[in-house]
């Protein structure tokens, strides 16, 4: 087989895993749910059953698959250029963040609502690791700047926000925050994380007895 008829089949596959996600974009708009059977995306997708499973797999993997897609086309852009505050850089990210999702509820609310209520142990780890890294980067450089509160780090501060972040967008996934909720919960956690207040010491002056 040459390289040419390699290429082509390829490209061929390549396409009709596309339908199938923008197949289930669709269904999931279309219904405002993600209750859609395989055998109804195959219809959408203009595919037989087995082609589908063939080229994607499950259910499951067809919506991370499509969660990561929306996330590569988000570009989410740090700036992280020297002369950028690390501090004001970390909000800005938070920012962004919420902004990915409120913004497109009609998607994100019944993709998520699925992806947070079933376990999948291949796909939920790494589609989690990816948020990790995300997170990793900017708390990389608060912590070069010296802006991590004494004895943390990068990693450490960087998972904290994570795990807060997804208990707060399950929040916002049920309805019971809206954006400015959100956003606003986030922001107060990192502003207590990152700037916690000094007890201050109690005082060992001696009081002068009148």
């Amino acid at each position: 087989m040459t390289d040419r008829h390699v290429t082509t089949r390829e490209t061929g596959k390549h396409a009709r895993r596309a339908a199938i996600l923008q197949a289930a974009e669709t269904l999931i708009r279309r219904s405002g749910s993600t209750d859609f059977s395989m055998q109804e995306l195959a219809a959408e997708s203009q595919l037989s059953l087995a082609t589908t499973y063939n080229l994607i797999g499950g259910k499951s993997t067809v919506l991370y698959a499509l969660l990561n897609l929306r996330a590569d086309h988000a570009h989410i852009a740090l700036d992280m250029r020297p002369d950028t505050d690390p501090r004001e850089r970390v909000f800005t990210c938070a920012r962004e963040v919420v902004r990915q999702f409120t913004g497109d509820p009609l998607f994100y609310r019944p993709l998520m609502r699925f992806l947070l209520g079933v376990p999948d142990p291949v796909h939920h780890p790494a589609f989690m690791a990816r948020g990790l890294e995300h997170w990793c980067v900017v708390m990389d450089a608060l912590e070069r700047a010296g802006g991590l509160p004494q004895g943390t780090h990068a990693r450490e501060v960087a998972n904290f926000v994570h795990l807060f972040l997804t208990g707060a967008l399950d929040m916002w996934v049920h309805e019971e925050y809206d954006e400015a909720r959100l956003l606003h919960e986030l922001e107060r956690y990192l502003t207590v994380l990152l700037f916690p207040v000094t007890a201050s010491k109690p005082s060992t002056k001696k009081v002068r007895r009148t």
